[in-house]
């Protein structure tokens, strides 16, 4: 392996690792608080309610962020079956 490579692919596990930190503490507890002020499922909330939009676009970034930690994994996978096989 090159270290080009080396590298790229140690941007790509600090990168999945920031996106699972950020996730993680940061827009998880941001969900959290919004579940605690609701008085049911936030679901029920009404659509007029910014909680529920708030907790809509968290939840957003927060499986988008997991999606993109997926891919990446697949992706470094995949790099290393190729080189390896």
């Amino acid at each position: 392996k090159t270290l080009n490579d080396k590298t790229s692919r140690n941007i790509a596990v600090m990168a999945m690792v920031g996106m699972s930190l950020a996730g993680g503490l940061l827009i998880a507890p941001r969900i959290e608080t919004i579940r605690a002020s609701a008085s049911g499922a936030v679901a029920s909330l009404p659509d007029t309610d910014p909680r529920k939009g708030e907790f809509g676009r968290l939840h957003a970034l927060s499986t988008g962020l997991m999606l993109l930690t997926l891919l990446t994994g697949t992706g470094l996978i995949w790099t290393e079956m190729k080189d390896h096989g």
